[in-house]
């Protein structure tokens, strides 16, 4: 007896479970016979197209699903269903349109759903994979959110947004990236490798002081310095917690500026994204002495010519502690002062900013006490 089913019943069998194929198809998407993910068939549910706004793709119970979608370098995509089904999800991102290599993925982030958010390294074609945990069927349907969000203008050093000096600049680290030149790059005691952002000024001559102190809610936060071209940095300070401005984990640092000389100023979280308020201050730094002459004079008769720096808005000129009799700044370099009724001793400026100590002292000469001759004697 022949036990094959005969041709006819053949031919309606097969055509019936093409019919059924075609059903799901319509109904679900389109199967994918070549699947990469979890190692399951999954149903195709086509691209999406991923805006900066939220939108809602709609899935149905009984299958895993996935969608392909096209990036943009540098946004962060993000991908949930909080509260938009009662399926306990399981979110995977996959490297190509087909499955691939599981880049990020999102078990329990809110509740039994997921979500997760990922920085696209390159402008490409993804996948996202939706299941039940750990990559069952779904077990009821619902929608996934989708939107990106762009990385801000100043991501990048190249790039960095410009602050002057005494005024405040508001930014944010939520989408920002930690990949480029110096993102990473330990500068003094700033050595987190969160997503930073960048601000630049050009130096003055003057010291300079940024901080993160009046950050609310305060944020544990790093500046770092560099100077030089964008694309070659070299670090000249940085800041992790405790800097000159302010106690605690809010970051703050100073450093002094050369005139013309390009400064990047780098922020970042130290475990943390948030946003935040950068404040730059801009002050003279303290004199200094450099030479003085001549080296001696005499009080309240000769002048001693101060040569150094940061001269400009002196308060006081002392010789061995004591008040010159007068003096004038004559530039941010140079000092004229009249000896005083003083003793020998070094010669101090103070400013605003500080004070300075010659390294040498200057004698002060007391003059020789001359008598008229009165009786024309020729002895006095």
């Amino acid at each position: 007896m022949n036990s094959q089913i005969n041709p006819p019943v053949k031919w309606r069998l097969s055509r019936w479970l093409n019919c059924l194929a075609a059903s799901i198809a319509l109904f679900a998407g389109a199967v994918d016979a070549n699947a990469q993910f979890c190692n399951a068939t999954v149903v195709n549910q086509g691209p999406l197209t991923v805006t900066a706004t939220s939108q809602f793709a709609s899935f149905a119970t009984g299958a895993r699903r996935y969608w392909t979608f096209t990036t943009v370098a540098g946004n962060t995509y993000t991908f949930r269903t909080c509260g938009l089904t009662s399926a306990d999800t399981f979110l995977r991102l996959y490297s190509t349109a087909t499955g691939g290599t599981v880049l990020t993925s999102n078990d329990d982030g809110c509740g039994s759903q997921s979500t997760l958010s990922w920085v696209a390294p390159a402008s490409a074609t993804y996948s996202i994979l939706l299941t039940n945990w750990s990559c069952a069927l779904l077990s009821a349907g619902g929608q996934m959110e989708y939107f990106f969000v762009a990385p801000p203008p100043n991501d990048v050093i190249c790039s960095a947004t410009p602050i002057a000096c005494g005024t405040s600049a508001s930014g944010s680290t939520a989408a920002a990236t930690a990949t480029g030149t110096a993102e990473t790059t330990d500068c003094g005691t700033a050595t987190s490798n969160q997503p930073s952002v960048w601000y630049s000024v050009t130096g003055t001559g003057l010291g300079m002081t940024a901080s993160l102190c009046t950050t609310l809610p305060a944020w544990d936060s790093q500046i770092a310095i560099f100077s030089g071209a964008c694309g070659s940095p070299v670090c000249v300070a940085g800041n992790d917690d405790n800097g000159p401005s302010c106690t605690g984990t809010a970051a703050s640092v100073t450093w002094a500026t050369l005139n013309g000389t390009q400064y990047w100023i780098r922020v970042n979280g130290f475990n943390t994204n948030a946003a935040f308020t950068l404040s730059l201050a801009c002050v003279l730094p303290p004199p200094t002495i450099t030479s003085f002459t001549p080296s001696s004079g005499c009080a309240n008769l000769d002048n001693v010519v101060i040569t150094g720096t940061n001269f400009s808005g002196a308060s006081a000129v002392t010789i061995g502690g004591t008040a010159v009799a007068s003096y004038v700044v004559n530039s941010a370099t140079q000092i004229t002062a009249l000896v005083g009724s003083g003793t020998t001793g070094t010669i101090a400026v103070t400013t605003p900013n500080g004070s300075a100590t010659s390294g040498s002292s200057f004698t002060v000469n007391t003059p020789t006490p001359w008598y008229a001759d009165n009786d024309a004697d020729g002895f006095g």
